[in-house]
């Protein structure tokens, strides 16, 4: 005969899980239970298709978004892009230029208004006075479902209010050390990021690349800001010059910049984006839809300037002028790449 079957007994979790439920309901009671988790309600283009694949969609809102790369490599150009796409979408543009940089004629070119309910421009090179400024203006605004952007250009430009040069101060005064790490880590601390993660915000940093000479080999590099700026923005692109773009005489028109979202938390890591730069208009996104569905062999090409569309063969610059003035063909390019990327 078969054994009889045992019969299973009612689990009863062990009294040490008990009490650790009795302890989390009186931490709840003293201290308050925690907020949920707050999604990305909007997203802010960079007005660069496939970056914003790349970063899963745009900027995010309430969040830090760094952009990071060596000097001309398009970072400020971004930024103008992006100020430019937050003005489309009906919203206010600040934008804290550290370095005293910023080219009127490149913001002007690719379309930012300077009117002064669209447009802030504000130049401290102190670094206490740009957080100051930022957290004052993201708490006046929560509430205010009209988008905003803060550009922060760069971190690596400013100084310490300890550590700036005055009339009583010596050019041979000792710096005060890891002085500007020490406010990034502080601007994150304070609580600003958590006052905004609902709110229609973005912040876009741009930061640069130094040479470390701490390092133990030659050809190191580093970036400014210390480790705050490490682990604290939600994203981080580095933007690099891949190639120079040359006209028939030989003569440097732009670059091809490569941006590679090194860190993100949206997404898959080290997505690549490329788009061609150019000095006297800034970054063309059209010309970088048409390049990358050629390189990728989604339209037929022929050599290195021809494309077919439609089943006719034409330059490459006129499939681009084709997009810009018609907006049928501008969605179907559009809408191509896009997919190509997704399925990538």
């Amino acid at each position: 005969m078969p054994a009889p079957k045992k019969q299973r007994k009612s689990y009863k979790p062990p009294a040490k899980i008990t009490e650790i439920r009795d302890v989390d309901a009186e931490l709840d009671a003293h201290l308050g239970t925690s907020p949920p988790l707050v999604p990305v309600r909007w997203r802010l283009s960079t007005g660069i298709t496939l970056l914003d694949l790349a970063m899963g969609g745009g900027l995010p809102s309430g969040r830090v978004t760094e952009f990071l790369g060596d000097s001309k490599t398009a970072k400020s150009a971004l930024a103008l892009s992006a100020v430019h796409q937050v003005q489309q979408g009906g919203g206010k543009a600040w934008y804290w230029d550290v370095e005293q940089g910023l080219s009127w004629e490149l913001a002007a070119l690719m379309g930012v208004s300077l009117d002064a309910d669209k447009w802030k421009y504000r130049h401290y090179s102190i670094i206490e006075k740009v957080i100051t400024g930022i957290e004052t203006i993201c708490r006046s605004r929560i509430g205010n479902s009209c988008p905003s952007l803060h550009v922060w250009d760069s971190v690596a430009g400013g100084s310490a209010e300890v550590n700036h040069l005055t009339s009583k101060a010596d050019v041979g005064d000792q710096p005060k050390v890891a002085s500007r790490a020490a406010l990034m880590c502080r601007f994150f601390e304070r609580g600003v990021l958590g006052d905004i993660l609902d709110q229609p915000t973005f912040i876009f940093m741009v930061n640069q690349i130094r040479d470390d000479i701490g390092a133990r080999y030659a050809g190191q590099t580093m970036k400014t800001g210390g480790r705050a700026m490490k682990y604290w923005p939600a994203i981080t692109v580095k933007c690099e010059e891949e190639s120079k773009i040359l006209n028939s005489a030989k003569k440097i028109l732009g670059a091809i910049i490569k941006c590679t979202v090194i860190k993100t938390k949206f997404g898959a890591n080290y997505r690549v984006a490329r788009f061609p730069f150019f000095y006297d208009y800034g970054p063309d996104n059209e010309r970088s839809i048409v390049q990358y569905l050629c390189d990728e062999g989604v339209l037929k090409t022929g050599g290195n300037a021809y494309v077919e569309w439609n089943g006719r063969n034409m330059y490459r610059d006129t499939l681009r002028d084709m997009m810009l003035e018609d907006p049928a063909v501008h969605a179907e390019l559009l809408g191509m790449a896009t997919k190509h990327y997704q399925e990538a």
